[in-house]
C-alpha cells in the first residue's frame, strides 16, 4: 500500500491515522505545534524572521512562563494575546482564583472574575472604569521587593450623621485622591 510506509529507521509514513491508545512522544510535530521539553508550542515568524506569536501549553521549564504561555507583539496581524467571548449567568468570559474556588454570583455575568489580590500596573493611563465598586480604597506609599506594600487606609466614618466628624473643625488629609486621615483644629 502506498499510503502506510514503515521505513528501516522504524518510523512510519501514512496519509490517515486513526488510533487508539497511547501515543507517546518527546518530540515532534502536530499541526503547527512542535512537541519540545513535553510542552506543544506553536510559533509564527514577522516579515524579518523574528518571533512574532507563540503559544506553549503544558507544563513550563522556566519559573516566568506558565502552563499556558503566550506571546506577541504587532508584527504580524492580530490585536489579542488571550481573547474570551461570551459567558453564562454566574459565569465569567476570565476566572481565576489564588485559593479555594469561590464562583459568581448566579444572577450575574462577568466579563472577568477574580478571587485573591490582583495588581494591575500602568506607566501613564492608569486603571479606566465606567464604574468601580469596593469595599475600601488604599493609597500606596511604597511598594517591597516581596510584592507586599506600605499603604494608607480611605477612611471610613460610618453609616450615620452622628459619627461623621464636624467638617468645619478639621482638616482632611488626602493622598492620592483618596481621604485618608483628618486631624482637629
Amino acid at each position: 500500500n502506498g499510503y502506510f510506509k514503515v521505513l528501516t529507521d522504524g518510523s512510519i509514513e501514512t496519509r490517515n491515522a486513526n488510533v487508539s491508545g497511547i501515543v507517546k512522544a518527546d518530540k515532534g510535530k502536530i499541526g503547527g505545534f512542535t512537541i519540545e521539553s513535553g510542552r506543544l508550542y506553536w510559533k509564527s515568524r514577522d516579515y524579518f524572521g523574528n518571533d512574532s506569536r507563540s503559544l506553549k501549553l503544558g507544563v513550563s521549564s522556566s519559573s516566568t512562563e506558565g502552563i499556558v504561555d503566550v506571546a506577541f507583539n504587532g508584527a504580524t496581524d492580530g490585536r489579542f494575546g488571550v481573547k474570551s467571548v461570551g459567558a453564562t449567568s454566574g459565569g465569567a468570559a476570565i476566572y481565576a482564583s489564588t485559593g479555594p474556588l469561590t464562583y459568581p454570583a448566579s444572577g450575574m455575568t462577568y466579563a472577568g472574575f477574580f478571587v485573591g489580590p490582583v495588581d494591575v500596573r500602568d506607566t501613564g493611563n492608569g486603571l479606566i472604569s465606567d464604574v468601580c465598586a469596593s469595599k475600601g480604597f488604599r493609597y500606596i506609599k511604597s511598594r517591597n521587593s516581596d510584592g507586599t506594600y506600605v499603604y494608607n487606609e480611605g477612611v471610613n466614618w460610618g453609616d450615620g450623621a452622628a459619627q461623621n466628624p464636624d467638617l468645619d473643625k478639621i482638616r482632611l488629609i488626602v493622598r492620592g485622591g483618596i481621604i485618608v486621615g483628618y486631624t482637629g483644629e
